[in-house]
């Protein structure tokens, strides 16, 4: 049966056109044009704005362009050639005695909290009353406030260059640092107390500032970073500890960057983090000082270097020594953890390396590589997300989670025995030749963890500091 034939349109000659034909080409090249003209424009706006630190061309060779312009927690720099850049322990007496309602000034958030602010966080109104009682409403008839509020802004106080400068300028010097506020400077006994309390605040306040020379001066190719806190440890036992880690910087040709715990509590307060995060910030902040250095070691001040011969360069982060040390397919929770540290990692692709104890990561001591992994490490491991969540009190808990979770940093570290940066402090006499967990003689470092709960810290690092190989 033939079906009738239906007359079929013929196709519209538009379907048979080409795209360029039935879009009109003057529309298109308006489009690109106006497109174009708006890149130049938004670029020429970013250039002449704040902006202008970024770079939006994109080169394959540099993968830094488009990193932020790195910073401190303070708006000002002070430049020095010294690589050993320390606090004034000397002080540490007279800031305990300040408290850090004399050291910062107070400020209330929008829920009625009061909390520690920076001076430069301040309104200009607000800096006038910066430290004084009686702006904040308490009468005390103490004169000494007002005296602590003019430190600020004597340019003349111990002859010290500490007073604010531009970043720009490149007279910012303070080559003199250390040499006005050495360890061992004795006091004058013809100033008072209320002197070097002036002293003590200034010293505080600027500190953080300071940075090294990089531009000018050879970079040290390793940094020793230590936090100390004034109100943990005497004068005596914070003078040990300087000591100690100056005195293996000479030895190596290394430099050292140490910073008051104090000065990061406005930081910690935004989410009642303890102190344990301070570590991380004043790592940053050595990134920042020593921006041309390759290595960066935190070691906590409960921990001792016990052999000043031995270079962890040298003895350690060659990449044909790290090799057989690192702890391959190694659990991240010991001791059956289900994530593992990856069989196959080469010591060249190394980044970040930490030692590990029989419970978990050990974070008293532990090694950066100044590239853009090893910040990327350092940034995420102390972001606001990890800061504030509940079950990352402290920061081993985000560490753990970190290397769990995330498999591109994970192969970006290693795990190390802690015999080779991190001995353990062992309150029982040792087999001949010591185990793969504590201390033994010839160990290049001795840590004193949970000596605080010990109420052991002076009596055991004075006890190492006498044993100390200065050979």
């Amino acid at each position: 049966m033939a079906f009738p034939q239906q007359k079929m349109k013929p196709k519209s000659k538009s379907f048979n056109r080409p795209f360029s034909k039935i879009v009109n080409k003057k529309f298109i090249y308006t489009v690109i044009s106006v497109f174009l003209f708006y890149l130049f424009f938004l670029r020429s706006n970013n250039d002449n704005s704040d902006s202008s630190n970024y770079n939006y061309s994109f080169s394959p060779n540099n993968p830094y362009q488009h990193l932020p312009k790195e910073h401190g927690i303070y708006n000002d720099q002070i430049l020095t050639s010294d690589p050993l850049i320390y606090p004034s322990v000397q002080y540490a007496p007279f800031l305990r005695e300040l408290t850090l309602s004399k050291l910062f000034q107070s400020k209330t958030d929008e829920n009625g909290n009061l909390h520690y602010v920076y001076d430069q966080d301040l309104d200009e109104s607000e800096r006038l009353f910066s430290d004084d009682d009686t702006a904040n409403g308490n009468n005390d008839n103490d004169n000494n406030d007002n005296d602590l509020n003019d430190l600020n802004y004597d340019e003349n106080l111990n002859g010290l260059a500490l007073n604010k400068k531009s970043k720009s300028d490149k007279n910012n010097n303070h080559d003199d640092y250390h040499d006005d506020l050495n360890i061992d400077q004795p006091y004058d006994d013809n100033e008072d107390d209320e002197i070097h309390f002036k002293k003590a605040k200034k010293s505080f306040k600027n500190h953080g500032k300071i940075v090294f020379d990089a531009r000018n001066n050879k970079s040290p190719d390793l940094v020793i970073v230590t936090s100390l806190d004034f109100e943990k440890f005497e004068l005596t036992h914070l003078t040990k500890v300087i000591t100690n880690r100056i005195d293996y910087c000479k030895a190596n040709n290394f430099g050292f960057y140490s910073r008051w715990v104090q000065e990061f509590i406005p930081i910690l307060q935004k989410h009642n983090s303890n102190k344990s995060w301070v570590k991380l910030m004043i790592m940053r902040e050595a990134f920042h000082a020593f921006p041309n250095s390759k290595y960066f070691w935190y070691l906590d001040q409960d921990s001792i270097i016990m052999r000043y011969d031995l270079n962890l360069i040298n003895y350690l982060l060659a990449p044909s020594i790290l090799n057989p040390i690192i702890l391959k397919d190694q659990p991240i929770i010991p001791p059956s953890g289900a994530i593992h540290t990856y069989k196959n990692i080469k010591p060249q692709d190394i980044r970040f390396l930490i030692t590990q104890n029989e419970n978990s990561i050990d974070s008293t001591s532990f090694i950066l590589i100044n590239d853009i992994y090893g910040k990327a490490i350092l940034e995420f491991w102390q972001d606001d997300l990890f800061r504030k969540y509940t079950n990352f009190q402290i920061i081993e808990n985000a560490l753990t989670h970190i290397l769990q979770w995330h498999p591109v940093l994970l192969s970006k570290t290693a795990l190390l025995p802690p015999r080779t940066i991190a001995s353990l402090h062992s309150v029982m006499d040792l087999p001949k030749g010591g185990d793969h967990l504590h201390y033994y003689p010839g160990d290049l470092v001795v840590n004193l963890k949970d000596c605080e709960a010990r109420k052991s810290c002076e009596s055991e690092f004075e006890s190492y500091y006498q044993q100390i190989d200065k050979n």
